[in-house]
């Protein structure tokens, strides 16, 4: 995202605390790499994503709007199943938790 468009989106001050609504989708399983989309409100452009489960690579990832996240994931092949958590973060260090938001199968 431009600056100029960060200007345009109302989303110039750093501080708002993002809120996640839905991750999609919402589960896959070991070995796999593909698309990941994120939507809410108020992501910043800068803003980060983290999973709980450290077997989840972030490849790429574009925040696309202030309300949409996209990103490329792998999951690696020895990792533990099950439920993980979502959090993204804004620059100023404010960020939203989805607790067991994501689920990986064998």
């Amino acid at each position: 995202m431009k600056v100029s468009d960060l200007l345009k989106s109302g989303i110039s001050d750093q501080s708002v605390t993002p809120i996640i609504k839905a991750i999609s989708p919402a589960k896959d399983r070991l070995g796999r790499s593909y698309a990941l989309s994120i939507q809410g409100e108020d992501f910043h452009p800068w803003a980060n994503v983290v999973f709980s489960n450290p077997g989840i690579i972030i490849e790429d990832m574009m925040v696309k709007d202030e309300k949409n996240i996209q990103m490329k994931i792998t999951i690696k092949k020895k990792t533990e199943i099950g439920r993980t958590d979502v959090i993204v973060i804004n620059p100023s260090g404010k960020g939203s938790v989805i607790n067991n938001a994501f689920n990986i199968a064998k």
